[in-house]
């Protein structure tokens, strides 16, 4: 006698996350952002990408901007812009970004008044 093994079914199409599931990695990403960006921010608010790039890692060594799915991180902080403000200076020779977190509060912190003497 011979026996045929079912067919295995298909395994079920991937879904597209749900609204709870983007809000709570959203909200795991903008911790460790503000958490990183803290550890590296400048006296004038502001820290290179550099340093960005470092900082999440040394929180957490799983950190990696494709599984956010962004290739590098310059993608994935821009893919946040009510999150992440972006400068690029290309004054000194090369391309240097920089990235200040927003604030929590609606309105965005207004940078200080400059003082002329």
């Amino acid at each position: 006698m011979c026996y045929t093994l079912p067919k295995p079914a298909a395994a079920p199409k991937s879904a597209p996350a749900s609204a709870i599931d983007d809000v709570t990695h959203l909200t795991s990403l903008e911790r460790l952002f503000r958490t990183a960006f803290d550890t590296v921010v400048q006296e004038d608010g502001w820290a290179t990408l550099a340093s960005m790039g470092s900082a999440p890692r040394k929180l957490d060594p799983a950190f990696d901007p494709r599984t956010y799915g962004h290739t590098q991180l310059l993608q994935l902080v821009k893919a946040y812009p009510k999150l992440i403000e972006v400068n690029e200076d290309a004054s000194k020779g090369g391309s240097v970004h920089y990235v200040r977190m927003k604030s929590k509060n609606k309105k965005a912190a207004q940078p200080p008044a400059r003082m002329s003497v």
